[in-house]
């Protein structure tokens, strides 16, 4: 403390002799001209200064997910596998999508066909339709939505050649049609009408409908963005001279053995 001239030097804090206010006056005019000045002067009305600022984690992760799910519905899926979850109807496949494995989650209704020897159009009115009786049933068992939300007329080839009359297919959603499989079959077992593709398995319709490419619908791009369950009905097939599938060193397999 020679500059001080002072003689005891002990216990001195030295922000006890600083002449803060001089200081922190110089430190106001240097914010002035280095930052509030130019600021005025660009028209910009708003500063925030940069040690105020705290990085927003929050916000980061939002927009990584977001990035990624635009990215998974702007590619097509090269399916690897697809594996059964403990929800009904819903599997978890494996895909690759621009050299990144990622999980997605596919629902799946339950489809089968029915054929009518009458049009079921002409005979609304008749209550021993069989047509009738089945769209009663589902009213009984609590269904929201009416025969004509979940059925339409198809044409279709039948197996063994059959005659196709008023072909209808069905699309039930997989925890109704599990609840209530035995009211259905009971009321679809009429010798006046075929049934088809009844006992199909799901993850079997899946590989037919989807197979191991896809692609999400254009018109559900920007639908759910940042969901992860998708309805096989937003999905499309992409044949091989679209996509190829698997390029050579896409990936990288190892093998595990496991003595039991």
């Amino acid at each position: 403390m020679k500059w001080l001239r002072l003689s005891i030097v002990d216990n001195i804090d030295i922000r006890e002799i600083l002449d803060w206010n001089y200081y922190i006056d110089h430190f106001n005019s240097c914010i002035q001209k280095i930052i509030t000045i130019p600021a005025a002067l660009q028209n910009i009305h708003k500063i925030q200064l940069i040690t105020k600022q705290k990085p927003s984690t929050d916000s980061k992760i939002d927009t990584y997910i977001r990035r990624a799910a635009e990215h998974l519905h702007t590619h097509s899926w090269q399916i690897i596998s697809y594996e059964l979850t403990d929800q009904i109807g819903i599997f978890k496949a494996w895909c690759l999508v621009e050299h990144e494995l990622v999980q997605i989650a596919i629902k799946i209704s339950r489809i089968f066909y029915v054929n009518y020897r009458t049009s079921i159009e002409n005979n609304n009115n008749n209550n021993n339709n069989t047509h009738e009786q089945f769209k009663s049933i589902q009213r009984s068992i609590g269904y929201k939505r009416t025969i004509t939300n979940y059925s339409k007329r198809v044409n279709r080839l039948l197996s063994h050649c059959s005659q196709v009359y008023y072909l209808y297919e069905y699309r039930l959603d997989k925890n109704h049609f599990h609840n209530y499989y035995t009211y259905i079959i009971t009321e679809l077992s009429n010798s006046n009408i075929g049934v088809y593709e009844m006992n199909v398995p799901l993850d079997f319709r899946l590989l037919i409908i989807l197979d191991c490419i896809c692609s999400l619908h254009k018109e559900h791009h920007c639908t759910n963005i940042l969901s992860n369950l998708y309805h096989f009905n937003q999905l499309e097939f992409l044949s091989l001279s679209e996509q190829t599938y698997l390029q050579s060193g896409t990936l990288q397999c190892i093998y595990i053995y496991k003595e039991e």
